[in-house]
């Protein structure tokens, strides 16, 4: 189920996806980490996460505010999320842990790019986040884990999608908080980040 630069592509599972082949400096390179998304998305299930039940939904979302607002003037999707608000403390007394909190991203994610924007495999869209609320104690707990989880898997398995990040509310101790991750985020998405007052 592997791609190879040295065959020819004769099925279109196998062909490269545009975001991918140019995310990292050769075609070897490129298409191995292709390979790694690929076997990623089988084991994880990522490919049928759609039509799994989510019956934690409803809390998922009022203990996380986040959803898609519309879309920017050039028809990029706008997804729209407080952190600030995130409740850890009620999400577990509903029995939903970090890996089930992991998991709604994953169906969320997978929802923006397969159904909302299904016609176009190359789309990016543009992320508000809005820290109004993060404390500088965040990032001792679980917060700061979440966070650090979504950020890794954005960059290693959807390279490409992110067109511009606006971080909003930003106080001098979220600007302290993003020192700490931003060695998780790549350096072609840290220069769409926008930090904002």
């Amino acid at each position: 189920s592997f791609t190879s630069e040295d065959n020819p592509v004769e099925h279109v599972e196998n062909t490269l996806p545009d975001r991918f082949a140019t995310c990292e400096p050769t075609e070897a390179e490129c298409r191995r980490r292709w390979d790694l998304t690929r076997h990623w998305r089988e084991t994880e299930g990522i490919n049928t996460i759609l039509t799994e039940p989510h019956p934690n939904f409803p809390y998922c979302k009022y203990f996380y505010p986040h959803y898609h607002a519309g879309r920017g003037k050039d028809g990029h999707l706008v997804y729209y999320e407080r952190p600030g608000e995130l409740d850890l403390k009620s999400l577990k007394e509903k029995g939903i842990d970090s890996r089930l909190m992991m998991r709604r991203w994953l169906f969320v994610t997978e929802y923006q790019w397969e159904i909302m924007c299904a016609d176009d495999d190359n789309a990016t869209a543009i992320s508000v986040i809005d820290v109004n609320g993060v404390s500088v104690f965040d990032p001792m707990g679980a917060t700061l884990d979440f966070v650090r989880q979504t950020i890794s898997t954005a960059n290693v398995h959807y390279p490409g999608r992110a067109y511009k990040v606006y971080i909003i509310n930003c106080t001098s101790t979220f600007t302290t908080i993003f020192g700490l991750i931003k060695g998780f985020i790549s350096a072609a998405t840290l220069e769409k980040i926008k930090l904002c007052g």
